[in-house]
């Protein structure tokens, strides 16, 4: 499923369950889904790790996903109402720097005029290389700039 206002593609399930059954990841003890839409990857991902804990991320205040009754054990799980390719979304929410295992996302695939706001993401991200100097950024590069700030050392994403 397409939202065109968002530049927006929804996963199917069966979509997420393949990428989710294909990561190379025993029993992560904290998953985060950035730009988690309906949640078919968090579902995916609560069936496999069902005593994982889990956020989901969605600029889309519609969007409340729920985990609770995905499985029959009780899932740990929060929901952030955030804007994933903003550059406070780590210091503006419960989200904090290296604690995550797994990091999951279906990130939109367009390109955002905010070239002021990279600069600080990409060291946080750990990349330690200069910053391009591209004027326009494609979202999907943001989100996985935010993934790799948020993964713990040895962390998996799963893209």
């Amino acid at each position: 499923m397409i939202d065109e206002k968002l530049c927006r593609f929804y996963s199917p399930d069966w979509m997420a369950r393949l990428l989710v059954e294909s990561l190379p990841i025993d029993i992560p003890a904290n998953v985060v889904d950035l730009g988690s839409g309906p949640g078919s990857l968090a579902r995916a991902a609560a069936s496999q790790w069902p005593t994982s804990s889990f956020v989901t991320v969605d600029i889309d205040p519609a969007q409340r996903l729920d985990l609770k009754g995905t499985c029959a054990s009780p899932i740990r799980h929060q929901h952030v109402c955030a804007d994933v390719a903003s550059a406070e979304l780590i210091e503006s929410t419960l989200l904090r720097r290296n604690s995550f295992d797994l990091a999951i996302s279906n990130p939109p695939y367009a390109v955002l005029d905010c070239a002021a706001e990279v600069d600080g993401m990409w060291h946080r991200a750990g990349l330690n290389s200069e910053t391009p100097a591209w004027r326009e950024f494609p979202l999907d590069t943001l989100f996985l700039l935010q993934a790799l700030a948020l993964l713990r050392d040895g962390g998996t994403a799963g893209f």
